[in-house]
Formats: C-alpha cells, sequence, structure tokens
C-alpha cells in the first residue's frame, strides 16, 4: 500500500483502485487499521490514465520484436497536452522500460538518429505496435541500462562527457550514493579528493552540482567548467534582473 501511495506514475484513481483491491486480500479488520495509514491526496501523481495500457503495450512490442509508433506530449502552461513536434509521429525500437525517480521510462532505439533514447511513458500517446523488426540489436547489446540511467539527472539528456570534479571529503558520500562505488575518486590532500565520473552535461546536472554548495566544483574539462559559468552568469543576471 505504501509503495502503490507513493508512486508517481500512478494517478491518484488508479491508486485507490489498487488499495481497494489490496484491502481485499485481508480480513475487515486488518484492512480499517491499513486504510487509516492511507493517504494519497495532495501527492504529485501522474495525469495521464492510460499509464497501464502503455506499458502492456511496450511489452507487447518488446516481447513480439517489434518496432512502434506514437505521439508525444508535453503540459503547456493551461494544464492541457501538448503534441512534441507538432504532432508528427515517432518510429522506434522498444528495448526494454525502465523505472527512474518514480517514473517509467522506455529505452528504445532511434534508426534515424543511430541513438539509444529515452521517453516518459505517461507521456506517450496513442501506441501502435507496427509489426516491422526491431533495429539497433547490436547497439543495445553493447548499451548497459543501470549505466546509461546512473548518469542522468531527472532523466533529462545531454550529452555524455567524463567530468573531473574536486571537493571537500564530506562530499565523497555524495558522489558514491549519485554514481556508484565504482567511480575512479583519490585522496588530494587537506581534506579533499578529486574525481572523475560520467555524467550527462545538462541544466539539472549543473543544477544537481551547483545545489551541492562549496564542497565540490567541476575542474574539467574546459568545455563543461565553460558551460557551468554560462549556467551561473545566467541565473546570476536572472535574479539580479532590475536591482
Amino acid at each position: 500500500m505504501d509503495s502503490v501511495q507513493a508512486a508517481k506514475f500512478i494517478t491518484d484513481r488508479k491508486s485507490r483502485d489498487l488499495i481497494r483491491k489490496l484491502e481485499g486480500l485481508v480480513s475487515r479488520h486488518q484492512a480499517s487499521q491499513l486504510h487509516r495509514q492511507v493517504v494519497i491526496a495532495g501527492r504529485v501523481k501522474t495525469m495521464n490514465e492510460s499509464i497501464y495500457y502503455n506499458v502492456d503495450k511496450l511489452h507487447e512490442a518488446i516481447n513480439s520484436d517489434s518496432q512502434i509508433r506514437f505521439q508525444y506530449f508535453q503540459w503547456n502552461i493551461a494544464g492541457e497536452m501538448e503534441l512534441r513536434r507538432d504532432g508528427a509521429w515517432y518510429q522506434l525500437s522498444p528495448w526494454c522500460l525502465t523505472w527512474d525517480d518514480e517514473y517509467y521510462y522506455l529505452v528504445a532505439y532511434d534508426a534515424a538518429d543511430d541513438r539509444i533514447k529515452h521517453f516518459r511513458v505517461d507521456k506517450m500517446l496513442r501506441i501502435a505496435v507496427t509489426g516491422e523488426p526491431r533495429d539497433g540489436r547490436q547497439r543495445f547489446r553493447e548499451f548497459d541500462v543501470s549505466h546509461y540511467t546512473k548518469g542522468l539527472f531527472g532523466m533529462f539528456g545531454g550529452e555524455r562527457v567524463t567530468v573531473s570534479l574536486e571537493g571537500e571529503n564530506r562530499m565523497a558520500g555524495v558522489l558514491i550514493d549519485r554514481f556508484g562505488k565504482d567511480i575512479w575518486i583519490m585522496p588530494a590532500g587537506e581534506g579533499r579528493f578529486v574525481a572523475r565520473v560520467e555524467a550527462s552535461v545538462s541544466p539539472q546536472f549543473f543544477g544537481w552540482i551547483i545545489g551541492l554548495g562549496e564542497g565540490i566544483r567541476i575542474t574539467a574539462p574546459e568545455s563543461v567548467v565553460s558551460q557551468m559559468r554560462e549556467h551561473v552568469h545566467r541565473l546570476n543576471a536572472q535574479y539580479l534582473k532590475g536591482e
């Protein structure tokens, strides 16, 4: 029940339906005790009811080794669905589903760009199994899903780069929690360390670094350091505007 309540990819209505079914597996007394602990109102939950059917359709495509077609949307300022690419259809080869930051994502191969990409499942519309054989088998065979998602921030894409960091020893645990124990990390003297991590460089990555405060900074490559400077200058201008 706690998992159902907390999962963002399940809507409020579906959460209540599932909780009622779970209550049916225990006695009335136990159900009443459990029910008192469940509070769903106010949680940020997905607004797309088709999530269940999307997951089923994607599993069907993966199991039948078939490509899919779908449309993809984003929410506009009026809280309405707005189709990406002016409603153009995406045609991709689905390879797996992953759950990150409490959302379901499809990991798929895009033959047109010769790239592995990811998509929020609850933002996919009108998914159709085409029956055409999937592409990208060799690319996906060489692909490490856990390694890929570990370097993403909020599942926002970006150029994947090996980034060098320098920080205070107290920040080492933060990097290990985020990237795993297999990262390269070495003492640098005077209570500091240097480390190298693979990350998808995006505004979300820079925001994560900024959020860690003075205890850590990017030192290489210069292209990423320059992007960070630009990001900081933009934020500075944005918040000092009019002062």
